[in-house]
């Protein structure tokens, strides 16, 4: 959005603040440091407030193997401003992404959450509802110090049989001091356009990416300015 809204500046004439951009303390690291790779990636397609969550349920179960039916409860604990976005139930794929907390019930379900796990049609799994209603969360003084720095929570697991699990400190995935292996990415980029662009189209599009500093990027723009159709679905152009 902040690209598009640029270069629709730019095309009306506006030039920025010179007084800025001409000094030249802004320009010595062009080139070298590359702020993208500050950022971060998710792991998980909801807030990133909620891949620690999902981290720490993840873990439980993948530890302690039980399903999803096996749960009485669940409790998170977090920092204050992850708890604010505790929402518990969600009816629109909105609700569901921008809660901290409901996206565990989906992690619990599937295993991980994809695309397909937050969309509308999905949020009415019976078994998702049944573990939104037993979801809790709450703050802790520990969370709340490392924030905004670090964004830590830990899960609390109530099994019917009893048990209680409880998990250690989690932080989201992905950012600058432990980013994700390029499989992890290509991984993830075929895992999300596979299904909607067909691997012929998604296959071409990595390619057309990955080749941007031996060729031109005019087949990229081709790639991407085709419609999304039945036929790339399928895994043929949209041309064809």
């Amino acid at each position: 959005m902040c690209g598009v809204s640029a270069a629709r500046m730019a095309k009306a004439g506006f030039t920025g603040a010179p007084a800025l951009t001409l000094q030249t303390e802004h320009w010595q690291d062009l080139g070298v440091d590359w702020l993208i790779l500050q950022k971060y990636f998710k792991p998980y397609p909801v807030c990133r407030w909620a891949q620690g969550p999902i981290a720490a349920v993840l873990d439980l179960k993948a530890r302690h193997k039980f399903s999803s039916q096996n749960v009485a409860g669940l409790h998170i604990v977090s920092f204050h401003e992850a708890v604010r976005l505790g929402q518990k139930n969600a009816i629109t794929t909105e609700e569901a992404q921008y809660s901290t907390l409901f996206p565990c019930a989906l992690a619990l379900v599937h295993g991980t959450v994809m695309p397909q796990h937050v969309a509308d049609e999905a949020l009415g799994d019976p078994e998702v509802q049944r573990l939104s209603a037993v979801l809790s969360m709450d703050e802790d003084n520990y969370a709340n110090r490392l924030f905004p720095l670090q964004r830590m929570a830990r899960a609390e697991i109530t099994l019917h049989a009893g048990d209680i699990l409880k998990s250690g400190w989690f932080e989201p995935k992905w950012d600058a001091a432990t980013p994700p292996t390029q499989g992890e990415l290509e991984e993830k980029f075929h895992a999300y356009a596979g299904p909607v662009l067909g691997q012929a189209r998604s296959d071409a599009l990595h390619l057309a990416v990955m080749s941007l500093d031996k060729t031109k990027a005019q087949p990229l723009f081709d790639l991407l300015s085709q419609p999304i159709s039945r036929a790339t679905n399928l895994g043929r152009s949209a041309k064809s």
